[in-house]
């Protein structure tokens, strides 16, 4: 298997390991990447499932906790961005824990994280959408950067990240982007 070095990569990981079936993308935002992965995998459906919901500053910092206003336009323009990909893209308004509520576990290609960085949310995500995987399926996120406080937001990823590939011996692959993706093969 050869390494990616960028996220946009990851569409051509999924092609050349045969991931053609279900596909999810948590953290959606604008649905820039989930436009992404549909123009360039070979993925028969995208869940992109975000809340675009406004928490208050004190449950969550991190720069993409907008008012609700905000979170309202990023689900329009996403909406607005995915519709040419009707029938392989659905857009799900929805926490990360009741989306995974609906999927079977060992049913899904591949899933993408890019929703809560903190540690806690970032180590529930992956251990609510491990399961979901099928066997050869990927899982992976964005944002596997230094823990610590930022601008943008406190980041815990790399830890939960790295802990939950310690504890399962799974092996490790990241990318060369400025804020990097990890991924993983089940």
């Amino acid at each position: 298997m050869q390494e990616i070095k960028t996220r946009n990569e990851l569409p051509a990981l999924l092609n050349s390991l045969n991931l053609i079936g279900r596909g999810v993308e948590v953290g959606v935002e604008r649905g820039e990447y989930s436009e992404i992965i549909l123009q360039n995998s070979n993925l028969s459906i995208l869940y992109s499932i975000d809340s675009w919901k406004e928490f208050s500053k004190e449950e969550y910092k991190d720069i993409n906790n907008h008012n609700q206003k905000k979170h309202n336009q990023n689900k329009k323009e996403t909406e607005q961005r995915l519709k040419k990909y009707k029938g392989r893209s659905q857009v799900w308004q929805m926490l990360s824990e009741d989306a995974a509520a609906i999927f079977k576990n060992n049913s899904l290609d591949f899933v993408y994280i890019d929703a809560n960085h903190s540690y806690e949310g970032c180590k529930k995500d992956i251990e609510l959408w491990y399961p979901k995987i099928k066997q050869g399926g990927v899982l992976a996120g964005h944002d596997y950067i230094e823990d610590g406080q930022y601008s943008e937001g406190i980041f815990g990823v790399k830890k939960a990240v790295n802990e939950f590939i310690k504890k399962n011996k799974l092996k490790l692959f990241i990318t060369q982007d400025a804020w990097t993706t990890w991924y993983i093969i089940k």
